[in-house]
């Protein structure tokens, strides 16, 4: 990137370059202020979306069948990509003026056993019933996610691992449910 000691104090951001992970693991992108670009060595998947209509990237441009002028979009932006990672990312992943492509990723899902433990712990009761309960939390968070459903996730494991009753479930799922069927 540029310094941030550059005379005019002001970075160059027409172009906004990021990276992550390694392996078949890793995903790179690009954008500007129109698209974002995004390739996944895992598998070579690609997305395209369009941050002026779809800033939530909701829609890939490039799933299903591609204009001629998206995909010029993509190829403009690919090869923007291209030397970008050529540059700064890491050595190994491009050859012959392309991406490698990988072994697809397939996600393994962890168990995350880290549901809060503090709350048992308080003794203030002034403190404790302003306190919302961490389901409410989580329907809270996903309130205005659309993407969002709470029953594709491992709920059974959350009520193993943070001693939800099956009432709280439910009402967890059921709020979920609501949520979606408007």
């Amino acid at each position: 990137g540029e310094s941030l000691f550059s005379l005019n104090g002001k970075k160059e951001r027409t172009w906004q370059y990021m990276e992550y992970a390694q392996h078949n693991r890793r995903w790179i992108s690009i954008r500007n202020k129109a698209h974002k670009y995004n390739y996944y060595y895992g598998g070579g998947y690609e997305e395209l979306f369009d941050m002026q209509h779809d800033p939530r990237e909701t829609r890939n441009l490039l799933a299903g069948d591609v204009s001629a002028d998206i995909n010029k979009i993509r190829l403009t932006m690919r090869k923007k990509l291209l030397k970008y990672e050529s540059a700064y990312g890491l050595k190994g992943y491009t050859t012959d003026n392309d991406f490698k492509k990988g072994e697809a990723y397939s996600p393994r899902p962890q168990r995350n056993e880290a549901f809060p433990r503090f709350p048992a712990k308080l003794t203030d009761s002034a403190e404790i019933a302003v306190m919302n309960e961490y389901l409410e939390e989580v329907i809270l968070a996903v309130a205005k996610e659309p993407v969002v459903r709470l029953r594709e996730l491992d709920i059974r494991s959350w009520q193993e691992k943070g001693g939800f009753s099956d009432e709280a479930i439910n009402k967890l799922l059921e709020t979920d449910d609501r949520r979606h069927s408007k």
